[in-house]
């Protein structure tokens, strides 16, 4: 799926996620982004390093501030 979402998402992302162990202190050095620890709460989106870039750990609760920001949905064909 492709997913169009509205300006500010992943800043959105950022702002309601938390790290967790050694990713936060690489992602302070890599993205220059201070998170806090999340620890073993799920009310968060969790933020890890990977591939070069970030990924969005999008559990139950948080996973909302991701949806709320679709804009259009594509199914693309490998």
């Amino acid at each position: 799926m492709r997913y169009e979402m509205e300006p500010g998402t992943r800043d959105a992302l950022i702002a309601a996620g938390r790290g967790s162990g050694d990713n936060i202190a690489a992602i302070r050095e890599s993205f220059g982004l201070h998170l806090d620890e999340s620890g073993e709460s799920t009310e968060f989106v969790h933020v890890k390093p990977e591939r070069g870039g970030l990924n969005f750990g999008l559990r139950e609760g948080p996973a909302d501030v991701f949806n709320s920001r679709i804009l259009r949905m594509t199914r693309e064909l490998l």
